[in-house]
């Protein structure tokens, strides 16, 4: 793998943290289990999360001050995990795009 540099803005320092996560033989094998991992984790938000407004969910927090310190309203552009979030609540399938992806977004 090439090596490569990122850069932080100063300002953002103290809010944004780094990780990186190598996942390897995620293809169809695991296909099963992913699906039951998927059903069980959406069942456990809509019951969680059922009736609160983003705003009331704690987790979706972090995202949303990130969001206003890069100057961006959180409410007319949706961070990713609310966005998904809102989608579940709403009843709507959950995106499934390739399996880490799809553990990611868990």
């Amino acid at each position: 793998m090439d090596a490569f540099e990122l850069a932080i803005a100063p300002e953002l320092r103290p809010r944004v943290r780094v990780g990186w996560v190598s996942m390897h033989r995620l293809g169809e094998p695991l296909r099963g289990e992913l699906d039951a991992l998927v059903a069980a984790e959406i069942g456990r938000m809509r019951t969680a999360d059922k009736g609160r407004t983003a705003g009331q969910i704690e987790r979706l927090g972090p995202a949303r001050s990130l969001y206003r310190a890069l100057g961006l309203d959180p409410t007319r552009h949706r961070p990713s995990p609310e966005a998904l979030l809102r989608r579940v609540l709403r009843g709507d399938p959950f995106p499934r795009v390739h399996p880490a992806v799809d553990l990611a977004n868990l």
